[in-house]
């Protein structure tokens, strides 16, 4: 590539009547020269997404376009810009004689008046301008130019050129030097954007994987049962103590039925029935059921179900906690066999029993305290035996007595009650009880039979199974977070749905299947020239789903931008995109199917619109003429990023447009949407509902289209991006 060798070369057009051909010549080969240093070096700023080795490229594409003695990148800190690039083509200058390493925007006039106009600044002759402050070392400079770099509203550094030559630069080289600016805000927009992207997916993958750790030790190291199913009923999680209790290890039952496993033949309907309800977004529920274990023994469980629910409040999955009551049960069965006055009591739980007469005059007496309650509570037996209040009004908890008196005077009323409160010990220690009471009369007193049985271990299972809850509540509700904000990003790359444009009626309407898509839309007015106004739309969509969609169609959209202003004619915009995001796809396997259709408005010597439509493997746009034709404009192609189309190029339409004629343009989401029973949309029923659509206005012919599509496809999950543009000429 030849390099723009002076300020020299940079002709500024007089007269037509004062220009000689060779020098037109000269003047249109230096724009072509600049036009192509400019899309060259866009192809190798955009070839990286490293920040770092975009900006080691800066410097060397820039003498291409602009020749100086030394140049430098310096980069906004707070209110000092920095030098973190700089290279000299003068042998004689190092890097102290050229700029300083750090300079204050506010008392750096050149840096100022940039930051403040956002625009290029040359200075020709710095001796003789008073907006050029001498720096120590500089004194060499005679000749400068600079341009701000803006990533996004924040601008974030500049490019100094410095020449020892008088007068070196002028404003001729201003025009070139901007748009090379430009291009390297994009490219470093790109590669900040790459990283944040690359950064925050490292960061949710360790998350991720903590909290799936810190999950399944939680689970595995539970004393109950904790099962997972999903939407058939198949078990994907099943912890220790599950595996303990039956027999069976994970790898075994991964998958299978539960109740194929576990159930006795008779209580198999009644589950699946149980389980049918939850699915129905029933409130959870708690039963008892009989487990067959691997050894063909019964297990006697509690289950509590609990429904966990996805992002849009549908249920997903249903965690099953239970806890084996089979020693229990047992030891109840064998205490029924005693005394009769402690066959009530005993039969429901066997830790610390009691008997209390309660008198006509509501006294009450001690008949009975087992010796466990030492062990319990860490009093003797004679503290109880010697008064009865010691238990309420010394050793349950203060904060439960009361609900501890409600239960008495229940009792004290003949009726059975059963309560959980907590217990001081003598040491100190706090522990969960519940205490289960039955009521006989015995001539004219009441007798209490009741058990209290030590629950503070169930209690911290409980308190660790709703823990557990919350976490994994928490982590979906932060995941569906980071997603929401990623589909806000790629949505502010899209263009506004709408333009301003008073020739043509415009709406664009585009959404992802997930939180973010392959999808997208472009358009562009070029310059009026000679009286004639030219439009650009195309319609993009990205192979695959998700981030690695995204990430083509933010490179595709780029490299559009980029090309379109430069490029006369869809086809010829299509190859170059081709040659564009080609470096990029080689590597993901990935393609871009893209449509671009340019527009010609009416002219004094042409009274009809003028369409030209190049195709790259998208679908095929729509003409919904004024006197109700509809028809397709049938042109296609390989699609881009395949390389294919690179010399044999793309086939163009060009179609004719009278006032009013609509085109319609869709993604591959819109023919292939399907119904509840696996319908496709299809070109037939869009051509159809096209043909029956409004003609007020291209907004009315989207809402018609959005409707329809709608009510096709009821309340089906979309599998697909959905995008469609309406132009009304």
């Amino acid at each position: 590539m030849r390099s723009i060798t002076g300020p020299e070369t940079l002709v500024v057009e007089s007269k037509q009547s004062e220009v000689t051909p060779a020098e037109r010549l000269a003047v249109e080969q230096t724009r072509y020269h600049i036009a192509e240093t400019l899309y060259q070096t866009s192809l190798v700023l955009n070839s990286s997404l490293n920040y770092e080795q975009i900006l080691d490229q800066v410097l060397e594409q820039l003498y291409q376009l602009v020749p100086h003695d030394t140049a430098s990148i310096m980069l906004i800190e707070g209110e000092t810009a920095h030098t973190c690039r700089w290279r000299s083509y003068n042998s004689s200058i190092s890097k102290g004689d050229s700029v300083p390493l750090s300079l204050n925007i506010n008392r750096t006039s050149t840096f100022r008046i940039m930051q403040q106009s956002d625009r290029c600044l040359v200075i020709p002759d710095t001796q003789a301008d008073e907006r050029w402050i001498k720096q120590a070392g500089t004194n060499w400079i005679n000749s400068y130019i600079g341009a701000p770099i803006r990533l996004r509203e924040r601008i974030i550094g500049f490019i100094n050129l410095n020449s020892g030559s008088p007068g070196f630069f002028t404003q001729a080289h201003l025009e070139p030097l901007e748009a090379f600016t430009k291009l390297v805000a994009i490219a470093l927009g790109n590669a900040q954007l790459y990283d944040r992207g690359r950064q925050e997916v490292v960061q949710r993958i360790r998350a991720l994987k903590k909290e799936r750790n810190f999950i399944s030790t939680v689970l595995d190291t539970a004393g109950a049962l904790v099962m997972v199913l999903n939407r058939q009923g198949r078990i994907i999680r099943f912890n220790r103590a599950c595996e303990q209790t039956t027999g069976y290890i994970f790898e075994e039952v991964k998958g299978k039925y539960w109740w194929d496993l576990f159930l006795p033949q008779e209580e198999v309907e009644p589950r699946k029935a149980d389980f049918e309800t939850l699915w129905l977004n029933q409130p959870s529920h708690h039963y008892e059921s009989y487990w067959l274990t691997k050894a063909g023994q019964q297990r006697l469980i509690a289950w509590s179900n609990t429904v966990l629910l996805d992002h849009q409040g549908v249920v997903e999955y249903i965690l099953n906690t239970g806890i084996d009551l089979t020693e229990r049960k047992q030891v109840e069965e064998a205490l029924q066999s005693q005394e009769e006055r402690f066959r009530e009591v005993i039969s429901s739980i066997s830790d610390h029993v009691y008997v209390t007469e309660v008198t006509l005059d509501g006294h009450h007496l001690n008949r009975y305290i087992s010796p466990h309650i030492d062990v319990m509570t860490g009093y003797s037996v004679e503290k109880f035996e010697a008064d009865w209040r010691f238990w309420p009004s010394q050793v349950i908890h203060p904060d439960d007595q009361a609900a501890a008196a409600v239960q008495a005077a229940k009792l004290a009323q003949g009726q059975n009650s059963e309560i959980e409160y907590r217990l001081v010990r003598a040491n100190g220690e706090i522990i969960w009880v519940r205490d289960s009471a039955r009521v006989q009369m015995h001539g004219s007193s009441q007798i209490v039979y009741g058990v209290v049985s030590d629950i503070t271990e169930r209690k911290w299972v409980e308190q660790e199974l709703k823990t557990t809850n919350q976490q994994l509540q928490a982590l979906t509700q932060r995941l569906q977070a980071e997603l929401n904000l990623a589909q806000k990003i790629q949505q502010s790359l899209l263009p506004a749905r709408q333009p301003a444009w008073t020739d043509l009626d415009l709406i664009c309407y585009s959404v992802p299947a997930r939180e973010v898509g392959g999808d997208f839309y472009a358009y562009h007015a070029f310059e009026t020239k000679d009286g004639v106004r030219r439009f650009a739309i195309a319609v993009g969509d990205v192979t695959g789903k998700g981030m690695p969609a995204a990430l083509l169609m933010a490179t595709s959209l780029t490299a559009f931008q980029s090309i379109i202003s430069r490029t006369s004619g869809p086809n010829n915009l299509l190859t170059e995109l081709d040659l564009a995001i080609e470096p990029y796809t080689k590597t993901t396997l990935q393609n871009c199917a893209l449509c671009c259709a340019e527009i010609t408005c009416p002219t004094p010597g042409l009274e009809q619109w003028v369409l030209r439509v190049a195709n790259a493997g998208c679908i095929m746009p729509l003409i919904y003429r004024a006197g109700g034709r509809v028809e397709w404009v049938e042109v296609g192609g390989i699609p881009l990023g395949i390389g294919a189309n690179t010399e044999a190029g793309y086939t163009e339409a060009t179609l004719t447009l009278d006032k009013g004629d609509m085109i319609i343009f869709t993604s591959d989401g819109v023919i292939e949407a399907m119904n509840a029973v696996n319908d496709m949309f299809g070109f037939e029923r869009l051509e159809q509902v096209v043909a029956c659509g409004p003609r007020t206005s291209a907004a009315a012919m989207l809402a018609h289209l959005q409707a329809e599509v709608r009510d096709f496809t009821g309340n089906t999950e979309p599998h697909d991006d959905f995008t469609i543009l309406v132009l009304q000429v």
